[in-house]
């Protein structure tokens, strides 16, 4: 788990004593009930072989369930981990397929330990307040109620402080397992620091850079068809951009998903759209090689659905009959917002429309930003 890698990390010493003391190879053979629903949770397993099945029953959940629902379970999955960190009840019931080896790891047992170890064992005690807070706040529409799989919004690296990232980092470019130049140590511990991206130390060793991401997909109540989407920026006042994307924020340490939701839709309600109905949500990750860092980078977005009505009588930007006549989307309505030194323009799109402006029109599209827009820049 990476709680476990950063604690090693940090102090091996500790990590090994808990292996001692709170960790158990525990061997079940086919058909074999793990738990049961409602039973007290005492420990979190670690599937090393074997395959199991997770039944959640609907009258004995959280979850609004009409029927139930089966999912297999099989190696490499942490299974309860909640008990580790908060007083907790089964959600379901296990049972394994075929014999399965598991990784059994004691609550108390690791609590005990944890109380005897030295300062490292607070970034874990950091870890565990955070997961909670996470869990009490898994509720929709801002997330799928929490079970014995899966617990919203819980990966390591947004549950613990930059600090924690800084000393990973520092760690790695002192042992060798990375290497920068110092402008490029320099430009990380700033990012780091202003919590743009958390390290964490993925299996193998290696580095990764993560970015959190609040990202709003709101579609117009009267014409779902339509989306509300950024599709263009003035960089300082004079450079047009034609950054074509969803409404986002970045995610700060520690901070929730419903966090960078509140801070996008504070700019935005009562601006473009009111009413805002908040359907759910869903989790995205993608990865890339940063050429700047020569480094992993991992982009961990989540997406608000919602519905919302558009506001169009709006003070600002309005767009003549001339220039919409050569407008690549034709006749609508944009509006723009600043954004600290920038000034965003948004308008509301069909997904061929948003395809068409990221890929094929994209040239086009700058060409008459450049254009109409530049000239009209100031609110």
């Amino acid at each position: 788990h990476d709680i476990f890698r950063v604690w090693s990390s940090m102090d091996d010493h500790d990590v090994v004593i808990v292996c001692i003391e709170a960790v158990d190879n525990h061997f079940v053979m086919a058909n074999e009930e793990l738990f049961a629903p409602k039973s007290s949770a005492t420990a979190a397993h670690y599937v090393i072989s074997g395959h199991l099945e997770y039944t959640i029953h609907p009258r004995l959940c959280r979850a609004m369930l009409t029927d139930e629902v089966k999912e297999q379970v099989w190696s490499e999955v942490w299974v309860t981990e909640a008990a580790l960190w908060v007083i907790w009840q089964h959600e379901g019931k296990m049972e394994s397929v075929s014999s399965c080896q598991l990784l059994r790891v004691d609550a108390a047992r690791l609590a005990a330990v944890m109380e005897r170890c030295g300062p490292a064992a607070f970034v874990v005690k950091q870890y565990a307040v955070n997961y909670h807070r996470r869990l009490v706040m898994a509720v929709p529409p801002h997330a799928e109620y929490p079970n014995d799989l899966v617990v919203p919004y819980t990966m390591v690296s947004s549950l613990l402080s930059f600090h924690v990232s800084l000393a990973i980092f520092e760690q790695a470019l002192l042992t060798g397992t990375l290497k920068m130049t110092e402008v490029q140590a320099r430009a990380m511990r700033k990012e780091i620091s202003n919590q743009v991206c958390f390290v964490n130390q993925a299996e193998g060793g290696r580095l990764e850079r993560i970015l959190g991401i609040a990202v709003l997909r709101v579609q117009q109540l009267s014409a779902p068809a339509f989306f509300l989407a950024q599709v263009g920026e003035l960089v300082q006042g004079s450079v047009t951009v034609a950054r074509v994307l969803l409404p986002a924020s970045k995610l700060g340490a520690g901070e929730a998903p419903k966090q960078g939701l509140d801070r996008l839709t504070s700019k935005m309600m009562g601006t473009l759209f009111e009413d805002l109905d908040l359907l759910g949500t869903e989790e995205e990750e993608s990865s890339e090689e940063s050429e700047r860092y020569g480094m992993r980078t991992v982009y961990r977005k989540v997406v608000h659905r919602a519905y919302a009505r558009p506001l169009h009588l709006l003070e600002g930007l309005f767009f003549g009959p001339d220039d919409l006549a050569t407008c690549p989307l034709g006749d609508r309505h944009f509006y723009q917002l600043p954004s600290k030194r920038n000034v965003q323009l948004f308008t509301w799109l069909t997904q061929d429309e948003f395809d068409f402006l990221k890929v094929e029109g994209a040239a086009e599209w700058l060409s008459w930003l450049q254009q109409k827009w530049l000239p009209m820049k100031e609110i």
